[in-house]
């Protein structure tokens, strides 16, 4: 076959199509093309019936009708096409015949009959002007539906509610812990519950009799004047109150509030006056009480603010003289900021010889209780480097470590406390050219040549009763270069919440700020450090007290 679609000389039978191969090409794929459309169209056509099951039984059998009709075309295009080459010309005839009956009976009886109803069926445009209209329609009526359910609820429950309004009110008024007196404009006496009658008298309320009682201000015998009482007041038309105000009766004073207001009729006009009044004896006496004990309270809370503030000042004497220090390490900065007056944080240095050493301590807790931790750590420390000896940063964390155990009494089982403290410290040896740190749980950070480096301290803590007191801390040793710069902090700074998302501050961000503020002068980072910290930190509570200590060579 593929050797006569590639001939020059065709059969001599009635497709010759003036034996031009090119005419005959253009036939060709004209034909399979025409072809490829037909049977596209059909399988369409089953698509659609197969995935609309909910088409009505003529609709079905019109698809039918028009797959059979697309068919049937399609066929007799391949046909065509087949023919140039074979002559199956009863084949295409007989199909064209199929054809023929086929798209004549499917014109006839199911797309004619359709004529008269797709012409007299309304456009799109028709269709929604009309379901626009139907829909207002549908919701007006439900709008008036609604009106008219709501008139008749409301005409239904308005003679039941006209009735039980009074009772109503006036059990609410009689229940009221408040003196309630209502005037007409005219000045008469209307209505007044319990407690009205009570405090005004029962004699006072007659219409006929109706006069105030004799009204003072309070702690005072000056007489209060009647045209500034509340209820005149209300029924010249303004709202009114008086909050230091004595009723005299014949045996007693009463200390009242006085609250008053004009009701207008639907022309504006002042129909009544309404007051209501309340002994404020027991309010008065428990305010007294109130004062008296807060009174009390400020005592003793100033008393303990001074103790603790005096207690600051005790705490902030051990912190290192930075004058002295600048002696020996000029390039230096410390930030010690208590969560509270006082905190569980300390520095300490030290200087023997040339050599200095540095510490950063972070006890448990904040506030009063890790200022005592402060106060015993710091003790202990002072003890193991002056009276000891001791200053190899290894050897000083595990020897701190049993002394604040055994201090607190920790290492026995009756021990009421498990308190103890995370450090960080460093030997500096400038002649040697060396830098010996040692940490439990605080690391060491380190800039040289533009870049920030941790050296993370060992995972154990100090003397808490789960503290192994035999535990061998590390010793990391770093030669001294110049431009380098150490920093020791405590975990109040890397632990503060902040940011859009609240998040803690952490490693990587301090050693971001570390390495953006590499080009100030040491002793300058600090205020630079700290702004960036309350930026971080914006409206968050603070979440520990925060100690740095930097300082470069």
């Amino acid at each position: 076959m593929l050797e006569n679609f590639f001939a020059t000389d065709f059969i001599p039978h009635g497709y010759c199509y003036t034996w031009k191969p090119e005419v005959v090409w253009l036939h060709f794929i004209s034909d399979v093309l025409t072809t490829a459309a037909y049977y596209l169209v059909a399988g369409a056509i089953v698509y659609f019936t197969h995935g609309r099951k909910d088409l009505p039984v003529k609709t079905v059998t019109l698809l039918i009708g028009t797959f059979f009709v697309f068919v049937t075309c399609g066929t007799t295009h391949l046909l065509e096409a087949i023919t140039i080459w074979y002559p199956a010309y009863w084949l295409g005839g007989t199909v064209k015949a199929m054809n023929a009956v086929i798209s004549l009976y499917v014109f006839s009886f199911m797309l004619v009959p359709l004529i008269p109803i797709a012409l007299d069926a309304p456009s799109p445009a028709q269709l929604e002007a009309a379901n626009l209209a139907l829909t207002q329609e549908i919701n007006e009526r439900k709008k008036v539906e609604q009106q008219l359910e709501a008139s008749l609820k409301t005409l239904q429950t308005r003679n039941q509610e006209l009735r039980d309004n009074e009772s109503r009110l006036t059990q609410f008024l009689e229940a009221m812990p408040v003196g309630v007196f209502v005037i007409d404009a005219k000045g008469s006496p209307f209505y007044a519950n319990r407690v009205a009658q009570q405090l005004l008298g029962d004699k006072q309320i007659s219409p006929l009799t109706f006069s105030w009682p004799d009204l003072s201000k309070v702690d005072t015998s000056e007489p209060y004047p009647n045209t500034q009482h509340p209820l005149i007041r209300a029924l010249a038309g303004e709202k009114a109150s008086a909050h230091n105000l004595e009723i005299q009766q014949a045996d007693k004073t009463i200390p009242i509030e006085f609250w008053a207001t004009p009701v207008f009729d639907e022309q504006g006009h002042i129909t009544y006056a309404i007051t209501a009044f309340q002994d404020i004896t027991e309010r008065l006496e428990r305010e007294n009480r109130e004062k008296q004990a807060r009174e009390v309270i400020e005592s003793i809370n100033n008393k303990i603010m001074q103790s603790i503030q005096y207690a600051k000042l005790i705490q902030s004497s051990l912190l290192p003289n930075l004058d002295s220090v600048k002696t020996y390490l000029p390039d230096n900065f410390f930030i010690w900021q208590p969560r509270d007056v006082v905190g569980g944080d300390m520095l300490y240095l030290e200087r023997f010889g040339t050599d200095f050493l540095v510490a950063v301590l972070d006890c448990t807790g904040h506030g009063v209780p890790g200022a005592f931790m402060t106060m015993i750590a710091t003790t202990q420390l002072r003890r193991i480097i002056q009276d000891e000896g001791c200053h190899q940063p290894a050897d000083i964390l595990q020897r701190l470590s049993w002394l604040v155990k055994t201090s607190l009494q920790q290492d026995t089982k009756q021990a009421r406390s498990d308190d103890g403290l995370d450090a960080a410290i460093c030997l500096v040896k400038p002649q040697a050219q060396q830098l010996l740190f040692a940490g439990a749980k605080l690391p060491l950070y380190y800039l040289h040549h533009d870049q920030v480096k941790m050296i993370k301290g060992d995972k154990q803590n100090l003397g808490y009763k789960r503290s192994n007191v035999n535990f061998n801390f590390t010793t990391h040793t770093l030669p001294l270069e110049p431009g380098m710069t150490f920093y020791l902090a405590t975990d109040g700074l890397i632990d503060q919440l902040g940011g859009p998302q609240r998040l803690p501050l952490g490693n990587k961000r301090f050693q971001a700020w570390l390495l953006e503020h590499r080009h100030y002068p040491v002793i300058e980072q600090d205020a630079s450090l700290l702004k960036a910290f309350r930026e971080y930190q914006g409206e968050n509570e603070r979440q520990d007290d925060v100690t740095v200590v930097g300082f470069g060579f």
